[in-house]
């Protein structure tokens, strides 16, 4: 859905983009004892999500203006 947004505002090339064809393949992840905890909020973590998750929204956006 993140993807398909980006698409829309025509900000596709500058979202999750690390730099040098390197692109994040997540938007976010879970919060907990480690940095990124599971699950993770991507096209491949097919987990289930229920009430009183938390998680981190970790969407890279890089771009120079």
């Amino acid at each position: 859905m993140a993807i398909k947004k980006a698409k829309e505002l025509h900000a596709e090339k500058p979202f999750l983009n690390f730099g040098g064809g390197r692109k994040s393949k997540m938007i976010g992840h879970g919060v907990g004892l480690e940095v990124n905890e599971p699950p993770t909020l991507s096209n491949y973590d097919d987990s289930q999500i229920s009430d009183g998750f938390v998680f981190a929204l970790d969407m890279k956006i890089w771009a120079i203006f």
